[in-house]
């Protein structure tokens, strides 16, 4: 009597009985065996390792990072520790199968100690196994940023256009650091905004910090603004901020000469008759004409309409300068000089020259800080002149509303100031952008972005069971018989989840076929168990699930298929010729002996 499969005291039992027939010529005899299995010490495995997990930097030392899973099927206690890591530091503590974060991690201090390799050992009651538990240290800004002062002064000239960079004694942007430091992302990641009493005569770049004006300034006039102080805010991704004062004066400039008063009057004796005209300074298609037969006269606007855009009035900086004779026909000529300044008017409305006209799209991997349109893809344009025509970009509304982007004032660059997951967040964007003059009242006009976000292989495929077992796969069966059905869950879209499986080692005789259409493990080559046969009684497959996704991810099952055998052949007649023996002097006896094979 030998046994068929490998006997597991645990699974059963610690006895077995077996039963024998002897088949004889007076009948059948049935015997009764009892094999004792004998329990021997089994080595504890490990369930969940090898493994690769990730924490944060920041992570708390009370936090469990990892629970190990090691079973012993003698049920006998087994014991965990760290025997080793690498790096040797900080340290990493376990109690039980518990690990624990260690103090001190720092991805910005040291790049060396951004990856650790624990060696996990479990003890049972005759040998201690080892596995390796791979740590990988995530980056979190922790960090803030830093100006290397907290005030700087700067200046900007009264009268100039909106968009005039004001001059700084010290660049505040330059002198702004932060301790963050990835491979991942710019180490200069930051995002600046300013604030305070009328922040809003001025622009700041988001991403550079460079601060413009967002009007024309005046140093003259009781309404006039010689002094400003703002706060300048630097903001990380982490959302650490810190901050500075920015001391801006206006400085004043000679200004054009104005004629006070406006109009002039002369005295000329009773009786006399002057002739008042402009002599020169007016267009060709008169702007202006002089009215009234005595002083004082009146300068007033013709049919004509003036127009701040002409280019002639352009050259001469917006001014009409009239010569303005008066003549009493006796020889006496007097002369003035007027000088009319002719101010913009918002009618024009600004239109967009650019716009993207088509679907934008972005992985959803992409970080914070992502370009969604560049310099030059939102361009408006508007035909007043001076700050009637100066345009600024801003996001009117978001469908859904939500605060992930950001647009560039003066450029229309738009970035990203948050992160998307295709899997759990909206799919589609409709960003509302308008452009606006600066006109009092404001012109604006608005237009839609739509960005797709695009879905990124970052989930691998998972099997519904770490290990698949089926114990009673027939001897013999049939080529396509269906042993077991594979299945595998993947939270990436359906592009990328198109799972093709293939064998990673147990399936060296070419025994086993995956159906790839029915997910379903099957039979190729017939299997016997019986004795010339190669083909042994059980077989434990590695399955591997491979999605469609670029790069591709996988996940890996086992499969332990025990086949069961089958009484598929008849008893043989060694030999049938009769053999004659002699038993005694006065008998013979022919026997006739059977050989059973």
């Amino acid at each position: 009597v030998t046994s068929n499969a490998v006997l597991n005291y645990e699974e059963h039992g610690p006895t077995q009985q077996v039963y024998i027939i002897c088949h004889t010529d007076a009948g059948d005899v049935q015997y009764s065996i009892q094999v004792d299995i004998v329990d021997m010490e089994d080595e504890p495995v490990f369930i969940n390792l090898p493994a690769t997990i990730s924490i944060p930097e920041n992570i708390l030392t009370t936090t469990t990072i990892a629970t190990v899973d090691c079973s012993d099927e003698d049920g006998d206690p087994v014991t965990y520790d760290i025997d080793s890591q690498d790096p040797g530091s900080p340290t990493f503590t376990n109690t039980g199968p518990n690990i624990f974060a260690p103090v001190g991690l720092d991805f910005d201090a040291d790049p060396a100690k951004r990856s650790f390799e624990l060696t996990i050992s479990c003890a049972g009651t005759t040998s201690t196994p080892t596995a390796i538990l791979t740590v990988i240290v995530q980056e979190e800004y922790d960090e803030p940023p830093v100006f290397d002062s907290t005030a700087y002064d700067g200046n900007v000239d009264e009268d100039q256009p909106a968009g005039t960079v004001v001059t700084w004694t010290d660049d505040p942007i330059v002198g702004c650091t932060d301790a963050d430091v990835s491979v991942t992302r710019d180490d200069d990641a930051l995002y600046y905004t300013i604030s305070g009493t009328n922040a809003d005569h001025f622009n700041c770049d988001y991403l550079t910090g460079l601060v413009t004006t967002a009007r024309t300034l005046e140093a003259d006039g009781g309404s006039a603004i010689l002094s400003y102080t703002l706060t300048l805010t630097a903001t990380d991704k982490g959302g650490n901020t810190d901050t500075a004062d920015l001391n801006i004066v206006v400085n004043g400039i000679n200004d054009l000469p104005v004629f006070s008063p406006s109009g002039y009057t002369a005295s000329v004796a009773e009786e006399t008759v002057t002739v008042v005209s402009i002599a020169s300074g007016d267009d060709a298609d008169a702007k202006f004409t002089i009215t009234g037969t005595t002083s004082p006269y009146t300068i007033e606007t013709t049919t004509f309409p003036t127009d701040y855009e002409d280019a002639t009035l352009i050259a001469n900086n917006h001014l009409y300068t009239l010569l303005v004779t008066a003549d009493d026909g006796g020889g006496i000529l007097t002369t003035a000089t007027v000088v009319i300044e002719i101010t913009s008017e918002n009618e024009d409305t600004p239109a967009f020259t650019t716009f993207p006209a088509v679907v934008l799209t972005m992985l959803e991997n992409s970080p914070s800080g992502t370009t969604v349109a560049d310099v030059g893809d939102i361009v408006a344009e508007d035909s007043d002149e001076g700050s009637d025509g100066i345009i600024s970009y801003s996001i009117d509304a978001v469908d859904p509303n939500v605060n992930k982007f950001y647009i560039e004032p003066s450029t229309g660059e738009i970035v990203t100031i948050g992160t998307f997951d295709y899997e759990t967040d909206p799919q589609r964007y409709t960003i509302t952008v308008m452009a606006a003059d600066d006109g009092n009242p404001s012109n604006t006009v608005t237009d839609d972005i739509i960005l797709d976000i695009e879905d990124y292989n970052d989930n691998e495929p998972i099997f519904s069971q770490n290990i698949y077992y089926r114990d009673d796969v027939v001897e013999g069966s049939p080529v396509d018989t269906s042993v077991l059905a594979l299945t595998t869950t993947d939270a990436d879209s359906i592009a990328l989840t198109t799972i093709q499986y293939e064998f990673v080692s147990g399936n060296d005789d070419d025994l086993f076929k995956i159906d790839q259409p029915t997910e379903t493990i099957q039979i190729k080559n017939i299997i016997d168990l019986d004795a010339g046969s190669d083909d042994p009684a059980s077989y434990i497959l590695v399955i591997r699930a491979v999605d469609g996704g670029t790069p591709e991810l996988s996940g890996t099952t086992t499969v332990n298929i025990v086949m069961e055998a089958v009484n598929d052949h008849d008893p043989v007649f060694g030999a049938t010729s009769p053999i004659t023996l002699t038993v005694s002097r006065t008998r013979q006896m022919i026997v006739t002996l059977l050989t059973l094979n």
